[in-house]
């Protein structure tokens, strides 16, 4: 390899070139087997390799999948998925990122972006820091290689970048762009706690000392009329009204900090909040006291309601199965990485970034640390509990799970308000009307895709998008569909509580005949090689009405000139029957019904009914409002438990072993041992 002394620019000479000398390379087996049970929907990470410039991969996957006995005979598959992925370090670290100058002359200035790694322990309603503790069974952790906290003085800081790269594929590669939300397994809430707002931002106070408690005093009267809201739990607001009054925290203009004791009367109303809680709007006289820890107060001073009084305990955190996030959250991690320059990047429980202090990467990895007695309490890192982290693909493609969504297409600044066409003295403009209907045309291609920018160039241009990549590389995989088989009892049996006759049906699940699986990658920067295992119902549906139920005349039906008119509503009561006709999902090509089909199921086949566990159906669920609840395209590996005879709350019926024959060819000598 010949390279320039000290300038090294285009059309030079070769004047000043020396030649540097190439290392060898050596071939080195990194085969191994991975095992686990895995749940329906989960993405799992099966492969984490660091890969180095220079570095060859040979790639040969095979899978082995059993499954749980399941209730009854199945007529159903799942479809078991292994995709490989690149993801350039490069990508999250600034420095590397834009080819900041000099940092190949001191690349210990080149810090990777970190977590501290405090896993905490949960003990009935309190939350201390504690011994060290492992992560959560089957999370997004341990399948990256952080089974415990180290003991040890010092919080063990961990290189996040296979955490930033694992979310960043997920974006890339299985979120439904479509949808603003995105689910991961784990998470937690703090009940019992408390927030308060006011109306009108401010409340004044005056002086008034009491004999004998020298920095008390009472609220003016007169300037207590104003309107503050509360929301509590209902177990919180029960024991304020039980003690007849309630302790706020306020803050003083000055920045000194005041508590207020507000009597529990009559002047208040009461309605339902999230999660339990209870809304409380004060209103009407109210007295309070205050007391600051020094000086006085003037009349007029103003304070600001901030919280629940630090004297109250505050909340008890409570495990979720699944958390939902805003997708472009992931967006939002990426460009707070780039955006920090030389600044090294460590992810705290009480990081003080305004967005990092709010977002789903700082739940992942530290969770919120209580501080103090009297704070609240704390969350914990999603990583820490079982299958925390893991996020969840979509089901496959068909005509419920592929949409457009609905603001893109009516919204105020959606295609339809973009090529309205103006109307001037009654007079239509054609040069405005064929001006409209391209950028018609074009907007109606773009909204089809994902939304970004590889998809835009993609969809505008009709050209594929070569890149240095900005984004994880899919490099190859392979698939398998788990078919499952009757098996037949040959003796009665009472052990599932029932009696269950000779040759009675129950099945078991195995995989078939795998397609692909042989993948060569080349590397040419630093960089992780992630493999991602997946399991996806292939889904069947019995709760909607057809669509042309509703056909009423024969000018209903599909007609040739009337092809490329855009889009039509997806009509909830297609998805499930009791659904309120008027409501809408999203957005469909028009005539979509004519051009697709989907699995369907009958009688006692269908959903809710006494044989549903012999198939995998999609179970939608309505609300008295007519609105379906749960149309995410999503998987809740929930769902598709009911078929298996043993139902956890863990719900991994899946026993995978995946075979990676891995071989590497390294820039790296095989002589590794001095003088040998």
């Amino acid at each position: 390899m010949k390279v320039n002394i000290g300038k090294n620019t285009l059309g030079d000479n070769n004047k000043m070139s020396v030649s540097l000398k190439e290392y060898g390379r050596s071939t080195h087996d990194l085969s191994y087997a991975w095992r686990s049970p895995m749940g329906v929907g989960t993405l799992v990470p099966f492969m984490k390799l660091l890969a180095l410039p220079g570095d060859t991969f040979d790639i040969d996957l095979d899978t082995k999948v059993l499954t749980h006995p399941t209730v009854g005979p199945l007529f159903g598959q799942f479809k078991m998925q292994l995709d490989v992925f690149t993801c350039p370090i490069r990508l999250y670290q600034a420095q590397l990122h834009n080819n900041a100058l000099n940092i190949g002359l001191d690349m210990k200035k080149v810090k990777l972006p970190k977590f501290a790694n405090n896993f905490q322990v949960l003990e009935g309603d309190k939350a201390p820091f504690k011994e060290s503790k492992k992560s959560g069974k089957g999370s997004l952790a341990e399948y990256l290689g952080l089974k415990y906290e180290p003991i040890r003085d010092k919080i063990n800081n961990v290189n996040a970048v296979p955490y930033f790269a694992y979310y960043d594929v997920f974006k890339n590669f299985y979120a439904n762009k479509q949808e603003e939300y995105f689910m991961i397994m784990g998470g937690s809430t703090i009940i019992n706690g408390g927030s308060i707002t006011t109306e009108n931002g401010s409340n004044f106070i005056r002086t008034m000392k009491s004999e004998g408690i020298p920095d008390y005093g009472y609220i003016n009267k007169d300037q207590m009329d104003k309107k503050f809201n509360v929301t509590l739990s209902k177990t919180l607001f029960e024991s304020f009204k039980n003690a007849g009054k309630m302790v706020v925290w306020c803050k003083l203009a000055d920045g000194r900090e005041i508590s207020l004791e507000i009597p529990i009367n009559e002047n208040y109303t009461t309605s339902e909040g999230e999660e339990g809680n209870v809304e409380i709007t004060f209103t009407g006289t109210q007295y309070a006291k205050y007391k600051v820890s020094s000086g006085d107060i003037s009349v007029g001073q103003t304070y600001d309601l901030v919280g629940m009084s630090k004297t109250v305990t505050q909340g008890t955190t409570i495990k979720k199965y699944t958390s939902s996030y805003k997708l472009e959250e992931i967006d939002n991690l990426r460009e707070y990485i780039l955006k920090q320059g030389k600044k090294e990047i460590l992810i705290k429980s009480n990081s003080a970034e305004e967005w990092l202090g709010t977002s789903f990467i700082k739940d992942v990895l530290v969770g919120t640390a209580k501080t103090g007695e009297d704070e609240p309490k704390i969350k914990m890192p999603i990583i820490q509990m079982e299958m925390g982290g893991l996020c969840l693909k979509t089901l496959q493609s068909d005509i419920f799970n592929n949409w457009v969504n609905k603001e893109w297409v009516d919204g105020d600044n959606g295609i339809k308000a973009i090529t309205d066409v103006a109307i001037n003295d009654g007079k239509l403009n054609l040069d405005s009307l064929n001006i409209a209907q391209k950028v018609y045309n074009m907007l109606n291609r773009i909204a089809v895709s994902g939304g970004s920018y590889k998809d835009w160039i993609e969809t505008v241009y009709t050209t594929d998008y070569y890149f240095r990549a900005e984004t994880p590389v899919y490099e190859g995989g392979m698939s398998t569909i788990i078919d499952f088989e009757a098996v037949v009892s040959n003796s009665a049996s009472t052990a599932s509580g029932v009696e269950e006759p000779l040759g009675s049906l129950a099945g078991r699940g195995f995989n078939g005949q795998k397609k692909g699986g042989k993948i060569k990658i080349k590397v040419n920067e630093p960089c992780y090689i992630m493999g991602i295992a997946s399991i996806t119902p292939i889904v069947d549906y019995s709760q909607g009405n057809d669509w042309d139920n509703w056909l009423e005349t024969m000018d209903d039906l599909h007609k040739p000139q009337l092809d490329g008119i855009g889009y039509q509503d997806l009509m909830q009561n297609k998805m499930h029957g009791l659904a309120k006709p008027s409501l809408a999902v999203g957005k469909q090509p028009a005539w979509l019904d004519y051009m697709t089909n989907f699995n369907k199921t009958f009688a006692d086949f269908a959903a809710g009914e006494q044989e549903s566990y012999m198939v995998l159906n999609r179970i939608y669920n309505v609300d008295n409002d007519g609105n379906i609840t749960n149309a995410t395209t999503y998987i809740n590996p929930k769902d598709y438990t009911y078929i298996f005879a043993t139902n956890t709350e863990t719900n991994r019926d899946f026993w995978v072993q995946i075979g990676c024959g891995v071989t590497a060819r390294r820039v790296m000598s095989a002589a590794q041992i001095p003088l040998m």
